[in-house]
């Protein structure tokens, strides 16, 4: 009887000892807002872009860095995402990954399609970004509804895209 009582007992600890791991460790989602933070942003070629400016259509915001293998493994997705739905605005925001010279080279290098922000440590703090690649989706009004950490391929972000959009659409009368 003592022998399984020890048993349980460090069955416990170690449950627990994972769950708070889990939760401490885990990367979150973002604590952001209702409305999407203010993002102007300049491009790699010194281009503005202001969030505040798409209101009216959908805005996908990706959160990247150049070194982090999980993002520059989604990225064909994305661009594949932005040529496939034009009515969504897709915005990269690469994050501690070098010059604008420099980055202007990646995003030729990887075609990428759509326009690619330079961020920085108040963009990252402002947006709650903890973890790479981070997607926020954000509707047509400039309310965020839903982010997502890690990687995505194109489909799973129509996916999101569609039930962020679906559960924010007012319910018919």
């Amino acid at each position: 009887m003592l022998r399984l009582i020890k048993d349980y007992a460090y069955l416990a600890l170690v449950a627990f000892v994972a769950w708070y791991a889990v939760t401490t460790f885990y990367p979150g989602q973002p604590d952001l807002p209702d409305l999407a933070p203010s993002l102007v942003l300049e491009d790699a070629s010194g281009i503005p872009h202001a969030l505040e400016d798409l209101q009216g259509k959908p805005v996908v915001v990706n959160f990247w860095a150049t070194w982090c293998p999980p993002c520059v493994a989604e990225l064909p997705q994305l661009a594949a995402f932005a040529r496939a739905h034009p009515e969504v605005q897709l915005l990269g925001v690469v994050l501690e990954s070098g010059t604008a010279a420099e980055i202007r080279v990646e995003v030729d290098k990887r075609d990428i399609p759509y326009p690619v922000l330079l961020g920085d440590r108040q963009v990252k703090r402002l947006w709650d970004i903890s973890t790479l690649p981070t997607t926020v989706i954000i509707g047509p009004g400039g309310r965020v509804l839903d982010a997502h950490v890690g990687g995505l391929d194109q489909s799973r972000l129509e996916a999101l895209l569609d039930a962020a959009l679906t559960q924010a659409r007012p319910a018919a009368r």
